[in-house]
């Protein structure tokens, strides 16, 4: 029987003061490795590790390129770097920014997923939009456990919510009873992963752009022609919400310098971006309506599916994307 024995951890906007609380939660003799990833600016140093290491009796430390997952202990990732897991390890990663971040929580939980399987807990705590959010639907289908912050809780909902909004979660609770709830979960029994469509493999499975140390990633299996083309997939969402974000912010500029011209454009780009990203990110999370498939033909008479964007302006799905720190 596989044991609870690896507590992922996302943070953003907010996130310090929930991650204090819940660190300070945890008991000394934990039966379980924690990593954590706060959205942090890439350049300069984090205080991240230092600053957590004052809260509860578990020792906090930056993650360092490659270690082994040890029980009773808090890893952190550094500016610049993901931070993912491998197996039994843990390793550093400087692969593109995802959502216009590096580290960031995604690519954490969806590492975890694959390699951990039901072993894993993922904890989503305060911070803005989505993120974290299609990487707990991956720790879910792997057959783990899922413990959101209240949003009520949370200096900033919008993560939390976002979770909340695709799946029931396993546990939703204020930062100050995630610690215990970690203690009690962590070192007991875990379900097996379900069988089906469901898996790491067909949801947010995008590890291969994250090669270790930017360097490629090898699957350690041949991909099927599908799970190539969902790669692609979820690599030109991730590019849409970047360039809307890039063009909301040109949209910023040119609306200062009184440039109306230049502003309505970079707005229409921003929505069209937004919007094209927001139907490809269902396709992915929900499958295609097979009442809605429309054949697909190199003239162009056709397209390969429909979907229905997220509720929603396209400023409040992307505002802040690409941004250093939100």
């Amino acid at each position: 029987m596989t044991r609870r024995d690896t507590i992922v951890v996302g943070a953003s906007a907010g996130g310090v003061e929930a991650l204090s609380v819940l660190v300070s939660g945890l008991p000394a003799d934990l039966p379980a490795a924690v990593l954590v990833v706060l959205h942090l600016p890439e350049a300069g140093r984090s205080a991240l590790a230092s600053v957590l290491d004052r809260f509860g009796p578990l020792p906090v430390q930056e993650a360092l390129p490659s270690a082994p997952l040890r029980p009773g202990t808090v890893i952190v990732a550094p500016p610049g770097r993901h931070l993912l897991v491998a197996g039994g390890d843990t390793v550093l990663s400087s692969g593109p920014a995802e959502n216009g971040h590096r580290p960031a929580v995604d690519a954490l939980f969806r590492s975890a997923a694959r390699t951990r399987g039901s072993a894993v807990i993922g904890v989503q705590l305060s911070g803005t939009l989505d993120d974290g959010a299609a990487g707990m639907v991956s720790i879910a289908a792997a057959g783990g456990t899922v413990v959101v912050q209240e949003p009520a809780d949370a200096a900033s909902a919008g993560m939390p919510e976002a979770v909340m909004g695709l799946l029931r979660p396993d546990h939703v609770l204020p930062a100050s009873e995630i610690g215990p709830l970690l203690a009690a979960l962590a070192g007991g029994d875990a379900a097996p992963a379900p069988a089906g469509p469901g898996t790491p493999d067909r949801i947010a499975d995008a590890l291969e752009h994250l090669g270790r140390d930017g360097g490629p990633f090898v699957p350690r299996q041949r991909e099927s022609p599908g799970e190539r083309y969902e790669r692609a997939l979820w690599t030109a969402h991730r590019v849409l919400r970047e360039r809307s974000g890039l063009a909301l912010r040109l949209e910023g500029v040119a609306r200062d310098s009184d440039l109306d011209e230049m502003r309505r454009r970079h707005s229409g780009i921003a929505a069209e971006h937004a919007d094209a990203a927001a139907v490809l990110r269902e396709l992915l999370l929900c499958g295609v309506p097979q009442d809605r498939v429309t054949p697909w033909s190199p003239a162009g008479d056709g397209t390969p599916g429909d979907g229905t964007p997220e509720d929603g302006t396209a400023a409040d799905r992307t505002a802040g994307d690409g941004a250093p720190e939100r």
